[in-house]
């Protein structure tokens, strides 16, 4: 039954849960933490013999040149600061990957539940999310922020049918959806 199945996913979505709380923690700690503030103190900066060159393919910023914008208290605070970001933003980053692996095998386990009852327009929405879960997984989209607006509504539109599945009615096909998350996989606006 479709209670069945949404049973069966509860503790899946328990663990993508628990991803998101370990990935936020450290960061909801950083704001909670008050933060030491110095008043400016003038530095000498050494001029660079030559300009900087970015090693990255990101452009650089330009940097500030006067000595008023440098101060190492400042900065000696920032670092470790920053030390702490970055640490959270790896944690995140690795998580990003576990936690779009878990949502695309809780979409795949609600496509076949959907199927096997009978809910073809369930297991159909199902499937289209799993597949634009993969294109955003894989950097094959164009907006990643139309992308996550589709999965959101076709998670509501998805509570919608379980209900009325719920209530014995019949349920219509997400066209609509569907069409939105092909022209997102596609590149063309939703």
């Amino acid at each position: 039954s479709v209670q069945t199945v949404a049973a069966a996913a509860e503790p899946s979505v328990a663990v993508v849960d628990q991803v998101v709380e370990q990935v936020t923690a450290p960061e909801r700690r950083l704001a909670q933490e008050p933060r030491v503030e110095s008043p400016p103190q003038p530095v000498a900066v050494a001029k660079p013999l030559s300009p900087a060159i970015p090693t990255s393919p990101v452009a650089a910023e330009a940097e500030p040149t006067g000595a008023q914008d440098f101060d190492a208290d400042i900065a000696s605070i920032f670092g470790e600061e920053a030390g702490e970001l970055l640490a959270v933003a790896r944690a995140g980053l690795d998580h990003f990957a576990e936690l779009v692996t878990e949502l695309k095998r809780l979409l795949h386990t609600l496509k076949g539940g959907a199927r096997m009852a009978g809910i073809r327009s369930m297991g159909d929405l199902s499937h289209h999310m799993e597949t634009l879960l993969a294109d955003t997984e894989s950097g094959r989209l164009a907006s990643e922020d139309d992308a996550i607006a589709v999965l959101h509504a076709s998670l509501d539109e998805l509570h919608r049918m379980r209900d009325l599945a719920g209530a014995g009615q019949r349920i219509p096909p997400a066209t609509e959806l569907i069409e939105r998350a092909r022209r997102v996989a596609a590149g063309l606006p939703s």
